[in-house]
């Protein structure tokens, strides 16, 4: 993994984000020898931010004329050092020795403070500093206008002009994010709900660059659906409850945002169109859990500001699959239903043994056939596999095995989206 920091200016106080997300050209956590390591000078984006190398590789550093300290990695991945995290601490080690950054995890920053952020880093930075605003508001208002001012002060960093690749990871194809607009409407969203709810002037404007930023991302032709890399669906859902109350000079209104999350939606119904089990996602790629549920929720969103129904079933549907109604029969959900993964590609619960269950993780789910070929054996894990390949097929395989990272393996991502999904339902 590769953590991103954030320096801004004038405090120069440390916000960290974290991004995740297999690319196809570089398997999740295959950081192998000098593969985390940053780009090159004349390809660096600008973003101030920093990088770790992947658990149990060493690293040599040299700092560059820009200040950049530069990594070379050598060494495991982070899918081969299995311990438990308080034995980082008791490790005694030192500089060069191979596991020296297993406990002192470093970080390299990538501009001074105060240059300017990525942009998809700078919006949902900014919208998580804004939502914890809102949510102080009334509890601790003083507590709510520093957030506020630190999503603010982040929001007005992002680099909208000559934006470059995307800073999510290094390399930045472990984690491919390549739209945009959408991470910004969703941070100017958020800013201007914290600053309706603080009585705060510049609401308003935070609106129109809201609905500026969404009307950008509808017509850049790099849209998508509710992913990790996609977050134009929360964006619009919020932003359409705002335009409502009236927001003058906006560049769009509630019917564009409708329409293309009904393009979103769309998407799914027909590609759900030749499966078996009317499910949308491809299940010879990553990620099909949490695009499910982000479908689920889209459909509870698209609801939500229209008040249309058409995609209720369908939505259901998607999250349906993730419990169980899939070719597996399996839920991708430790510990809901009756059949669930047992044997999770994670540290401390394969360590803890099976009377620890993982309750409410959300593993990957069915993966692409020839993502399993030679899946190493993590040192030091307990032995755990329910083996049972008779459903396999079709190009798409899914394995209750600790080895099996590519379908087995839990997400802070997958996790969070299907308690959106499953929230979104409660509330409907």
């Amino acid at each position: 993994m590769c953590p991103l920091w954030i320096d801004r200016a004038p405090t120069g106080s440390r916000r960290r984000a974290r991004r995740r997300r297999h690319s196809g050209s570089t398997p999740r956590g295959a950081c192998s020898a000098r593969s985390c390591a940053p780009p090159p000078s004349s390809s660096r984006p600008s973003a101030t931010a920093t990088t770790s190398s992947p658990a149990g590789s060493t690293a040599s550093h040299r700092t560059s004329p820009t200040g950049y300290a530069e990594p070379e990695f050598e060494g495991e991945g982070d899918h081969d050092v299995w311990r438990n995290p308080q034995d980082d601490d008791v490790l005694d080690v030192k500089p060069g020795d191979p596991a020296y950054f297993v406990k002192h995890r470093p970080v390299f920053p990538a501009a001074p403070a105060g240059a300017p952020l990525s942009p998809n880093l700078a919006g949902r930075v900014a919208a998580a500093f804004a939502l914890g605003a809102q949510v102080q508001a009334h509890r601790d208002p003083r507590l709510a206008r520093h957030y506020l001012a630190e999503a603010a002060a982040v929001f007005a960093q992002a680099r909208t002009a000559d934006v470059g690749e995307r800073v999510s990871a290094f390399p930045h194809a472990y984690y491919p994010e390549s739209s945009w607009e959408d991470d910004l409407e969703l941070g100017a969203t958020q800013l201007a709900l914290a600053a309706r709810e603080l009585g705060d002037p510049r609401a308003d404007g935070w609106a129109r660059d809201a609905a500026k930023w969404a009307k950008a991302y509808i017509g850049s032709g790099d849209t998508s659906t509710l992913n990790l890399y996609d977050t134009s669906a929360l964006a619009h859902a919020d932003l359409a409850g705002l335009l409502r109350t009236g927001v003058p000079g906006a560049a769009l209104g509630v019917r564009e945002l409708a329409a293309d999350l009904r393009r979103q939606l769309d998407s799914g119904v027909e590609s759900a169109k030749t499966s078996p089990f009317r499910t949308a996602v491809d299940v010879t790629g990553f990620d099909a859990a949490s695009k499910s549920f982000g479908f689920a929720a889209t459909a509870r969103l698209y609801q939500r500001v229209t008040g249309d129904t058409r995609y209720a079933a369908f939505g259901a549907r998607q999250r349906n699959f993730t419990l169980g109604a899939n070719a597996w029969g399996v839920s991708l959900v430790v510990g809901v239903g009756t059949t669930f993964p047992q044997c999770p590609h994670h540290q401390a619960a394969n360590l803890a043994g099976p009377s620890k269950v993982l309750y409410g993780a959300v593993v990957n789910g069915p993966n692409g056939a020839g993502n399993f070929e030679d899946l190493p054996f993590p040192a030091a894990a307990k032995e755990c596999t329910r083996p049972d390949e008779s459903f396999d097929g079709r190009g798409s395989r899914y394995a209750d095995d600790l080895s099996s990272w590519p379908s087995n393996e839990p997400a802070i991502d997958f996790t969070s989206t299907a308690l959106l999904a499953f929230s979104l339902a409660v509330k409907s």
